[in-house]
């Protein structure tokens, strides 16, 4: 059976920091395109 993942966003409800971006940053390590993505998830997490 597949494994199933939840990701709880609190949209910084209740926490100081964004946790997409948090999850995204470390998801994103050592890849090249790290800062473009991240700069395109910040714009999306800010509308």
């Amino acid at each position: 059976m597949k494994k199933q993942y939840y990701i709880f966003d609190a949209d910084s409800t209740l926490l100081r920091i964004e946790t997409l971006e948090e999850l995204a940053k470390i998801t994103l390590r050592g890849n090249s395109d790290a800062k473009k993505i991240l700069d395109s998830i910040e714009e999306i997490t800010l509308l």
